[in-house]
């Protein structure tokens, strides 16, 4: 009778344990071939198109526009001038980013990879007040390709932040600009 025990539990524990691998999640593939860009969304979220100066305001299924991604395209025509690199595309979209300047708490700025398809973007990560009690945590990824300038801003709630990181690095890893 004890051996049956263990032998089930083992099993048990073996089945369990095959559940427990860390899979991918699944993604919708987005591609915008007049922003010459590409994203893979994580399935279930939702997407709209021409929210303001935002390209492209993605959400959780759940609806909370506290947690969203946003894609910023600055194209030629819509700039005053085209951005000849990074540093200018930085320079022009600083002024949008920085809107809350006086109530924000910078964490990085600095130029790096964002993935392999960009070794060379600009991350600026800050933490803002958009009320009273109401914290908001960005990490924004600004790239310059062609004239035309990308933002990937990801943002939420400082206390949930760190719980979207997966959807975040999905985000990040695979934006890619043609």
């Amino acid at each position: 009778m004890n051996r049956l025990i263990a032998t089930t539990l083992g099993m048990l524990s073996l089945l369990g344990m095959s559940g427990c691998s860390q899979s991918t999640p699944a993604t919708t593939i987005y591609s915008d071939k007049t922003g010459g860009y590409e994203i893979r969304i994580p399935q279930g979220w939702n997407i709209t198109r021409g929210y303001g100066d935002v390209d492209l305001l993605l959400t959780p299924a759940h609806g909370d526009l506290t947690v969203r991604a946003a894609i910023l395209h600055d194209a030629p025509k819509q700039a005053r001038t085209a951005p000849q690199d990074l540093d200018d595309y930085v320079a022009f979209r600083r002024p949008r980013l920085g809107h809350f300047a006086s109530q924000r708490t910078l964490m990085s700025d600095e130029s790096r990879a964002m993935n392999t398809h960009h070794p060379l973007a600009h991350l600026v990560e800050y933490e803002y007040e958009t009320g009273p009690k109401q914290q908001v945590h960005t990490r924004a990824w600004l790239l310059s390709r062609g004239g035309h300038g990308y933002t990937l801003m990801l943002s939420a709630p400082p206390a949930v932040f760190d719980d979207w990181e997966a959807q975040w690095k999905q985000l990040e890893t695979s934006f890619r600009v043609e």
